[in-house]
């Protein structure tokens, strides 16, 4: 192993170790949804959004799926302050997914 995957594969487990934090922000995120607070859809959205993105980046395949469908599923919805019942179904369904692929890439 080279020095540069050395280095990518430290930056890829320091990043698998914070998504336990990543996990906690969205589930409160998504307690806030559930509950009506404004801003609420926006938050979970963009940690989704932003879990997408850099998940994608490490490899981490299945976090990144799952975080682009929980993005998918708030986007037509980002700017409302509440959600129809069955896009927050939707959304926590998303949600466990991803939490699911978070805790699995937690164990490898």
């Amino acid at each position: 192993m080279s020095e540069l995957e050395r280095r990518l594969e430290a930056l890829r487990r320091e990043y698998v170790g914070a998504l336990a934090e990543t996990v906690v922000e969205a589930r409160d995120a998504f307690s806030r949804v559930e509950a009506g607070d404004a801003g609420a859809v926006e938050a979970l959205w963009h940690i989704a959004h932003k879990t997408y993105g850099t998940a994608g980046s490490y490899g981490l395949t299945g976090v990144s799926e799952a975080a682009r469908t929980l993005e998918l599923v708030l986007l037509p919805h980002r700017n409302d302050d509440a959600l129809p019942t069955e896009v927050v179904d939707s959304a926590k369904g998303a949600l466990d997914a991803f939490v699911a692929q978070a805790d699995e890439a937690a164990r490898t």
